[in-house]
């Protein structure tokens, strides 16, 4: 059927679950995963900066409490040291000149704007293509300016294999969304099918006795499944009744029914005055509205058996009705040879 018109598809229930849990599923992911982006770098970022910080710190406190040529040999005195270290006066003139690997055309322009930034505020420095800095600038009581940074290459690479990994990892997340929006979808219309099913199976086969499975550890599905069971307990229940109805009818209309047509008979064959033939109409007018009380009695009857009927409860003197009832078998009592007494107050 979606085969032949494929709106279907985009139309049908289980399709719309799917995506709205896909597109909720894959959302919520992507939130949780830009969420945890950012506290990974944040930490990175806070963790490589804290570690020029405190060697900046070290550096300024080692020059103003040892003096310049205390600063040159600590500087110096690792060559494998990563970190990027610049003394000038004022910002204008280097006095001294660090770089990652000794480097001899480093461009100590682009420090003299670094040396124009606040304490603990950071700038980003492109040397060339392959090399990025950052740097920071801490301002000496004799007016000099130190200023120290690193080589951030390898912490952006970082950070860039993170955020593709994150990237092809919405691949799989649509696929586990999709699958569990399949699976969720399943179970949430499974009773439906059910129902469905056992619709299908009473239409084709007229057996209103078909009841759909219930299954265990489902509440709500069993719920809904015990409701739709019990319409059709009320259906049959209503069905057997008419089916009742119908046998009782057609058990308790052939006597006057005999004996309308038995009235009618001898009054077409007899060849009596007008008024014989009046009296004959008469009786019938008569047993026609015996077989209508009747059928509305069998009527009324078989609606309050089945819970069809709503019947207004209240009081009433039940002697009047004895009385009928005894009436109306005293006939038949007698002749059974069955003796009938009654003995109750007139208001009961």
């Amino acid at each position: 059927m979606f085969l032949k018109n494929p709106r279907l598809l985009f139309k049908s229930s289980g399709f719309r679950l799917i995506t709205w849990y896909t597109v909720l599923f894959v959302l919520s992911s992507l939130a949780i995963n830009i969420y945890i982006y950012t506290v990974i770098s944040s930490y990175i970022y806070e963790q490589s900066r804290l570690e020029v910080t405190e060697d900046l710190y070290d550096l300024a406190e080692i020059y103003e409490d040892e003096g310049m040529q205390a600063l040159n040999d600590e500087v110096f005195e690792d060559e494998e040291d990563p970190f990027l270290v610049h003394l000038s006066e004022g910002g204008e003139r280097t006095v001294m000149l660090r770089t990652p690997g000794d480097r001899e055309d480093f461009d100590t322009e682009a420090l003299k704007v670094g040396a124009e930034t606040e304490e603990g505020e950071w700038l980003a420095l492109w040397e060339d293509e392959e090399d990025e800095y950052e740097i920071t600038s801490l301002p000496l009581k004799d007016g000099h300016i130190l200023t120290m940074g690193q080589d951030i290459t390898e912490r952006e690479e970082l950070l860039s294999r993170i955020r593709k990994v994150y990237l092809f990892a919405i691949i799989p997340i649509i696929l586990i969304a999709y699958l569990s929006g399949l699976f969720i979808a399943d179970r949430a219309l499974n009773p439906i099918h059910q129902l469905i099913n056992t619709l299908n199976s009473i239409v084709a086969s007229a057996r209103i006795e078909v009841r759909a499975p219930v299954r265990e550890g489902d509440e709500l599905n069993n719920e809904l499944i015990a409701l739709f069971n019990t319409m059709l307990d009320r259906i049959e229940a209503l069905i057997n009744g008419m089916r009742d109805v119908l046998d009782n009818v057609a058990h308790d209309l052939r006597t006057p029914m005999t004996r309308l047509r038995a009235t009618a008979e001898v009054a077409l064959q007899s060849r009596e005055n007008g008024e014989g033939l009046r009296e004959a109409l008469s009786d019938c007018i008569e047993e026609s509205e015996r077989i209508l009380i009747m059928l509305n009695t069998l009527m009324d009857v078989s609606e309050a058996e089945t819970g069809a009927m709503k019947l207004e409860v209240e009081e009433m003197n039940v002697s009047p009705l004895i009385e009928d009832v005894v009436d109306l078998y005293g006939y038949v009592a007698e002749e059974k040879g069955v003796s009938v007494h009654k003995g109750l107050p007139e208001e009961l």
